[in-house]
């Protein structure tokens, strides 16, 4: 176990998970240098005390903090198949207790934003 340990290594990619077309790139420039990935942590998380939107035009907490996770995962899906025993984390919390979920306004269009904690969760 120990010798496994010491021959692995970590390599830095530059990712934006509120822009779409970054992920995108992220996953073709992942796929051009690996063949496989063991575990994916979807980990990041944003919240914000104004209203911003992304450059796709979604909220950008859940722009950030849920497309960007679901698009990363579903493209690189394939690779993680390939992958014996892969493994997918995917982080959250207890938030979504802060407010109602409304697939009708995901944009908090015809909702108050308020501080911020509404949209994160």
């Amino acid at each position: 176990m120990v010798d496994s340990v010491r021959s692995l290594s970590a390599q830095y990619m530059k990712l934006d998970l509120s822009d779409l077309s970054s992920v995108r790139l992220f996953v073709n420039e992942f796929k051009s240098k690996y063949n496989r990935l063991d575990a994916l942590v979807n980990n990041a998380g944003l919240i914000l005390q104004t209203k911003e939107l992304t450059k796709d035009g979604f909220e950008k907490t859940f722009g950030t903090n849920h497309l960007g996770h679901f698009l990363l995962t579903n493209l690189l899906l394939d690779v993680l198949k390939k992958t014996p025993e892969f493994r997918i984390i995917t982080v959250s919390s207890l938030a979504h207790s802060f407010t109602g979920f409304d697939m009708n306004d995901l944009n908090f269009e015809h909702r108050p934003y308020g501080n911020g904690f509404p949209a994160y969760g």
